[in-house]
């Protein structure tokens, strides 16, 4: 540790001093020691919320302040809450703390980050309890460019979510009214895009919204410079579409009320035909966002054909299949790429080996799924080099058939099926259903896993005699094993004292070596 060099007496007197200095800085006027944050001074409180993100900043205030109407900035709150937010993302606090926040508090939040002036993208994410009435602070906002007011983050999340139409599109129309509004991407609840009606409110905001874009004129494509990103002007309908779409547009996905040429994270436009003949923006089907290629990696699940959000949406598996094996070529692999719901909820991994398949030519090389034997229960299957161990070119799956086939348990994964209701029952289920076999309506059933699960004890006792024999020869084993290590060690022992006396000895022939020498030489200096 290096030495810190103090000023004063050398006692440390100096260093006791600027520490009671810094300590009485702390205190209130009256000299008494802070009782509470509220207490500490600004500057410290200052530092510390520098830390939070800009609606826990806010919160942080409201915490330290002793009344709930403090909706007035103040210079000791600016100091708390900062001067520069750009952004008011709710997602990046604590989930449990947005779903509490009421419309009280993105109000205040909105005042003290003076909203209406500052802020130009907002993400009311979690924020389940807010209604929308104390949005007021963005009205007529000239210079927010971004509202996301989806609340919950992906299709699926059943949340009861408050936010009212009623209350915020009079908000959303004060600012595209507005001549020179920098609107350019607003996401809308879920629940209000569940169908198209052509008479709500709702419906009719869509069509003033597109109106605001047809008001900008023609907007060239940015990265093509060709094609016009501008296609909705009443009369022309152009081939990509309007800019949110006012229909359901795909049977598959509801597009109603969701944007079509703007990326959700750089706001930036697309015509979406440039990038040689591909698209530069991509759809999530379970967060309903577009994204450009620089915003966020998508991939294409081969099963359900839908593009999803890497990672943050959806995990992804490659295809381990190899299709082309019948014709000898064991070494292509399919490689495509598999979502985590086909994986789980359409089965399409082998319950033995774990290897995920995009299709019946690549797990059974079949060309029809109804081919594969899967399990009546769990929908669980035996892929082809499983299933087929002796004809198959994994010499993993050749040695465990092997193995098995010398235990007696060869035919352990196979599908047992019950001759009364002609269903079949893998391995695990077997077991599952041997656990309460009481609750089995079919007697053929009962009997099936009955017989089974005799024959897994009767092997079991097989293996645990195997396993005794195995045990009394490991024992002999190591008995010899003691005894060679025995005579092993007595002979490193002997080996070490030979090697000692053949040492001696050269010294020995050595020293003889240099008198023999010394002898001749002094024959030779003798006169003749």
């Amino acid at each position: 540790m290096a030495d810190v060099k103090i000023s004063g007496d050398g006692s440390g007197n100096s260093k006791r001093r600027r520490l009671s200095d810094g300590a009485a800085r702390l205190h209130n006027e009256d000299s008494s020691p802070p009782s509470c944050l509220a207490d500490l001074p600004n500057g410290i409180l200052a530092h510390t919320a520098s830390f939070l993100a800009a609606p826990s900043r806010v919160l942080l205030l409201q915490a330290l302040n002793d009344t709930d109407d403090d909706d007035v900035p103040s210079s000791s709150s600016s100091a708390i809450v900062g001067s520069h937010h750009e952004v008011l993302d709710f997602g990046q606090i604590e989930k449990d703390l947005a779903e509490k926040l009421t419309d009280q508090d993105i109000q205040r939040i909105l005042l003290h980050t003076d909203a209406v002036n500052k802020v130009k993208k907002i993400l009311l994410t979690n924020c389940i309890k807010m209604t929308g009435v104390r949005l007021e602070p963005l009205r007529g906002s000239e210079i927010i460019e971004q509202i996301d007011l989806s609340i919950v983050e992906f299709v699926g999340d059943d949340r009861e979510t408050s936010i009212s139409c009623d209350d915020v599109l009079p908000i959303l129309d004060s600012i595209i009214e507005r001549e020179g509004t920098a609107m350019k991407h607003l996401q809308f609840p879920k629940k209000w895009r569940k169908e198209v009606v052509t008479e709500s409110d709702f419906h009719a905001f869509l069509g003033r919204y597109n109106q605001m874009w047809e008001s900008r004129g023609q907007i060239d494509c940015p990265v093509c410079k060709e094609n016009s990103v501008l296609t909705y002007d009443g009369e022309v309908q152009d081939i990509v579409g309007p800019w949110v779409y006012t229909s359901e547009h795909s049977e598959e996905w509801n597009f109603y009320g969701t944007h079509n040429n703007v990326c959700y994270g750089c706001l930036k436009y697309s015509c979406g035909e440039c990038d040689d003949g591909g698209s530069l923006l991509h759809s999530c089907y379970k967060c309903e966002r577009t994204y450009c290629v620089d915003c966020a990696t998508m991939n294409y699940c081969s099963v359900c054909q839908k593009d999803y959000c890497v990672d943050y949406c959806k995990e992804f598996y490659n295809c381990d299949g190899r299709p082309d094996a019948d014709f000898g070529d064991y070494d292509f692999k399919c490689g495509q790429n598999i979502c985590e719901d086909c994986i789980y909820t359409k089965k399409r991994e082998c319950r033995k080996c774990k290897k995920s398949f995009c299709s019946s030519d690549c797990s059974n090389r079949t060309w029809h799924e109804c081919n594969i034997k899967r399990c009546d229960h769990c929908s669980s299957f035996l892929c082809y080099d499983c299933e087929n161990p002796l004809s198959s070119s994994n010499t993993l799956a050749v040695a465990d058939f092997f193995n098995k086939m010398m235990s007696g348990r060869h035919d352990i994964d196979k599908l047992r099926k019950c001759d009364e209701c002609n269903k079949a029952a893998c391995a695990d289920c077997q077991l599952k259903f041997g656990k309460s076999v009481e609750n089995l309506d079919c007697k053929g059933c009962v009997k099936m896993i009955v017989s089974a699960l005799l024959e897994e004890k009767e092997i079991n006792k097989e293996l645990q005699d195997d396993i005794k024999e195995v045990r009394g020869e490991n024992k002999e084993l190591k008995c010899d094993n003691r005894d060679l290590q025995g005579e092993l060690k007595w002979k490193n022992e002997t080996l070490e004292r030979n090697s000692a006396q053949i040492a001696e000895l050269k010294e020995e022939n050595c020293r003889l070596k240099n008198g023999i020498k010394e002898v001749k030489n002094a024959i030779q200096g003798l006169p003749m």
